[in-house]
C-alpha cells in the first residue's frame, strides 16, 4: 500500500525590520506595518515506491527437462490470480518476478512438465511426464526470496488445512520426523542440487532419490501424483506402528544406490559431505581372525563387484537340537564400494577377507567393528553369520531360487544370451529377455536407436544397454555399450569406460576404437549384436575393475 504524506504550509507574519519613525512635532503621519509571506514553500516528500519481489529456486523430483513454474496469489486458503510463469533452466532452476504483489504465493509446476526420474532407466532424454500437482508456498513482501518445489513440499501442501504457509510449515515438520535428517532441516527452502557443493542440498537430493525408489518399489513408476496420495493417507491416517514401518522403508530406499562416495547412512541418520570419501581405502584383511594356514586375503575390486548386491534371509535362534526358529527378516546389501548395509543401517567393517579355495568355493568373510558380528558370503549367494546389530542374533539366507532372476533362455527375435567373465551383483549373465526399444532424433543430423535387455523384475535388475547413433554420412555410425543397474547401482562401459566404438570407420580420437577390434559385431539387417571377450570396465573406489562380455543379443532389424 502507498501512503501519501500531507504537509501544512504555515504563513508567518513577519514584522518589518524598520519601525515607523516617531511622530515628531505637529500632526503626525499615519504609518502601516506590512506583513510578508515566505515565498519558498517547504519541501514535500515523494510517495514511496513498492519494491518488486523475485522468487528463485529449484524444482526437483529428478531434474526437470521441460515445463514451467507458475506463481499464484494465495489468500484465505484459496488459489487466486496467476502472477507470472518462468521456464526451468538446464539445472532445473527457475526465477519468477511477481511484481509489487505482497503476501503468500503458491508455486505450481505446469506446462506439460517432464523430469528425469531417478528410479526409471532410459528417461534421461525425453523424461517422465509429471502426473498430478507439485507445489510449494512462499511469502513475499518486496525483495528476493527462495523456494524449493519437490514431492516433499507437495506432500506438505496437500496435508495443510487451510492451504497456507504456516500450516504447510507445520506439516513439513511432521514429514521431517519420518526422514533420517536433523530436525533443523528445511524442506521448503533448502534447494536440492545434483552437484556436490553443499551438504544440505546433497541431503535433499538423496532423500528425493529414496522417495523415487519407494515409488518404484510400490510399482507406481510414472504416476507420482497417485503415489503421493498413498503417502498422505498413510501419514494422516496410519497408526504409530504404520509410521514406524514407513520410516524403515524410507531408510531402506535411501540406502539403495546411495552415493557412498559423499554420503553415509548410519544409525538411521543420513549425512553428506562435499569432499569424496575413499571407499575401501582403509579396508584390511585381519588374518589373525582365522586359523593358522587359512589362505585368506583382501579381495580385489572385481571380486568385490562379483559378491556385491542384495542378500535375503532370516534372523533367528537355534535350539539345543540345532533346529532354527525364525524371529525376523534379514536383509544385507553389500556394495561395490565394500560397504555393508544390514536391514537399512550401515555397519562399518573391521575386516574384509576372501578365501578362493574354501570348502564351498570362493567365500567372503565380513567382520564388523564394535562387536563379535561376522557374516560369510558364498559364491552361490547364500550367506550366514551373526547380526551386526547386536553381535548375537543368528542370520542365514539360502541360495536364491534362480540366478539370474527371470530364468532361462527364451528363443526368438529379441532374446539375449550374454554372459560375463565374472558374476556381477550375483548375475552370471543377461538371458532370455526381449529388449525395450527406444528411438529418437537427438538433433536434425543424428538418428538414435536404443535397446535395453533387462534381467530381473524388480530394482535388483541388471541391464545391457546398446545405443546405435547414425549421422547423415554412412561412415558415421557409433555404438555405445554399457552394463548397468542392479543393487547397489552398478555401471560399466565398453573400451575401458570410454563407452563407445565405431562401425566401419576410424575415429579421429585414438581412444574411440573400431567395434570389431573390441570383439563387437553388429548387423542391423539381421538384427543381431555379438560379443567375444569384449572388454568392459567400471570405477570402484578410483580403481578400474574389468570384466568381459560374451554371447549375443537380438533386435528387430532396420
Amino acid at each position: 500500500m502507498n501512503f501519501a504524506t500531507r504537509f501544512k504550509h504555515s504563513v508567518l507574519a513577519l514584522a518589518c525590520a524598520g519601525v515607523m519613525a516617531t511622530l515628531a512635532g505637529c500632526g503626525g503621519d499615519d504609518a502601516t506595518v506590512t506583513q510578508t509571506t515566505d515565498p519558498t514553500p517547504a519541501p514535500v516528500s515523494p510517495s514511496p515506491t513498492q519494491a518488486s519481489s523475485q522468487i528463485s529456486g529449484t524444482a526437483m523430483a529428478g531434474r526437470f527437462l521441460s515445463g514451467e513454474v507458475c506463481a499464484y496469489k494465495l489468500a484465505a486458503g484459496k488459489q487466486g490470480d496467476k502472477l507470472a510463469c518462468a521456464k526451468f533452466d538446464a539445472n532445473s532452476q527457475f526465477s519468477i518476478d511477481v511484481g509489487t504483489y505482497t503476501g503468500e504465493v503458491l508455486l505450481s509446476i505446469e506446462g506439460g512438465a517432464t523430469y528425469d526420474d531417478e528410479a526409471t532407466q532410459g528417461d534421461e532424454s525425453n523424461g517422465t511426464p509429471l502426473k498430478g500437482s507439485m507445489r510449494s508456498i512462499v511469502a513475499v513482501k518486496g525483495g528476493k526470496f527462495t523456494a524449493a518445489i519437490t514431492p516433499f513440499t507437495e506432500l506438505a501442501v496437500r496435508m495443510a488445512s487451510p492451504m497456507g504457509l504456516v500450516a504447510t510449515q507445520e506439516k513439513a515438520k511432521i514429514l521431517l520426523g519420518l526422514l533420517p535428517l536433523e530436525s533443523s532441516f528445511d524442506l521448503l527452502n533448502t534447494l536440492p542440487s545434483l552437484d556436490n557443493k553443499d551438504a544440505q542440498q546433497m541431503l535433499y537430493r538423496e532423500i528425493l532419490r529414496g522417495l523415487s525408489q519407494m515409488q518404484a518399489d510400490a510399482k507406481m513408476q510414472g504416476d507420482l501424483g497417485s503415489y503421493l496420495s498413498t503417502l498422505v493417507d498413510a501419514i494422516s491416517n496410519g497408526s504409530d506402528a504404520d509410521k514406524e514401518k514407513l520410516k524403515e522403508q524410507i531408510v531402506a530406499a535411501i540406502s539403495k544406490g546411495l552415493d557412498s562416495s559423499y554420503c553415509a547412512l548410519k544409525d538411521a541418520r543420513l549425512t553428506c559431505q562435499t569432499t569424496p570419501q575413499q571407499p575401501g581405502a582403509a579396508l584390511t584383511c585381519k588374518t589373525e581372525l582365522f586359523q593358522a594356514g587359512t589362505a585368506v586375503s583382501l579381495p580385489g575390486s572385481m571380486d568385490i563387484v562379483s559378491f556385491s548386491g542384495p542378500y535375503s534371509g532370516d534372523e533367528g535362534v537355534y535350539d539345543d537340537n540345532f533346529n532354527f526358529t525364525k524371529t525376523g527378516d534379514a536383509q544385507l546389501l553389500f556394495g561395490t564400494d565394500a560397504k555393508a548395509i544390514y536391514n537399512g543401517v550401515e555397519y562399518p567393517l573391521s575386516s574384509l577377507c576372501m578365501e578362493t579355495n574354501a570348502t564351498y568355493g570362493k567365500m567372503f568373510y565380513l567382520h564388523f567393528a564394535g562387536n563379535q558380528a561376522h557374516i560369510d558370503l558364498f559364491s552361490d549367494r547364500s550367506w550366514s553369520g551373526v547380526s551386526p546389530k547386536d553381535g548375537v542374533t543368528i542370520v542365514k539366507g539360502a541360495k536364491p531360487a534362480s540366478n539370474p532372476p527371470g530364468g532361462g533362455t527364451q528363443p526368438g527375435t529379441g532374446s539375449s544370451d550374454v554372459s560375463f567373465s565374472t558374476p556381477i551383483n550375483g548375475f552370471a549373465g543377461i538371458q532370455g529377455v526381449a529388449p525395450v526399444f527406444k528411438q529418437s532424433k537427438t538433433s536434425t543430423d543424428l538418428d538414435r536407436r536404443e535397446w535395453k535387455w533387462t534381467v530381473g523384475s524388480d530394482m535388483n535388475q541388471l541391464s545391457l544397454v546398446v545405443v546405435h547413433t547414425q549421422g547423415q554420412s554412412k561412415d558415421s555410425e557409433v555404438l555405445e555399450i554399457a552394463v548397468a543397474g542392479g543393487l547397489p547401482s552398478f555401471s560399466a562401459k565398453v573400451n575401458d569406460i570410454i563407452g563407445m566404438c565405431t562401425l566401419g570407420y576410424t575415429s579421429s580420437s585414438p581412444q574411440v576404437k573400431e567395434c570389431s577390434t573390441l570383439g563387437v559385431s553388429f548387423d542391423k539387417t539381421t538384427g543381431s549384436i555379438g560379443f567375444s571377450k569384449t572388454p568392459m570396465a567400471t570405477i570402484i573406489g578410483g580403481t578400474p575393475a574389468k570384466f568381459t562380455l560374451g554371447g549375443s543379443a537380438g533386435f528387430t532389424p532396420f
